[in-house]
């Protein structure tokens, strides 16, 4: 009597994909907001990860679903990174000594050196080697 496997259509995986994609994008701008302006700190750099964690899961069950709500995932992460160029911009000597900038910055290049590493990985075709 275990669970069993349930099969989403495309649809509601699109669904699922965009409406994960608007929660990350709510709660990673607000923990930007709040590490940034506010001194949050290491939680928020952590609230931060989390959310990008969940960015992450939406990525993939965007791409699973054939790419539905990718649009609202780009926008996110590109608001995201104008945060971060705007916080150094605006308040360099600031930010350059902030330990929650630093985490956020390198939690973000690890989410889009993620997705660069994912899709390389996905478009080789994987063919057996030819004995010669």
């Amino acid at each position: 009597m275990g669970l069993q496997p349930t099969a989403m259509s495309e649809g509601v995986r699109g669904k699922l994909a965009t409406l994960l994609f608007l929660i990350a994008l709510l709660f990673g701008n607000t923990s930007l907001i709040a590490g940034l302006e506010r001194e949050g700190g290491l939680p928020a750099a952590g609230i931060f990860a989390l959310v990008c964690l969940v960015w992450w899961i939406s990525f993939r069950i965007s791409r699973s679903a054939n790419g539905r709500g990718m649009t609202l995932g780009f926008v996110a992460l590109g608001l995201w990174i104008l945060n971060l160029i705007g916080a150094l911009v605006f308040a360099f000597r600031h930010s350059i000594g902030d330990r929650f900038f630093w985490a956020s910055a390198a939690v973000l290049l690890v989410l889009i050196a993620g997705i660069a590493i994912s899709d390389t990985q996905s478009d080789v075709a994987k063919t057996k080697p030819s004995p010669s």
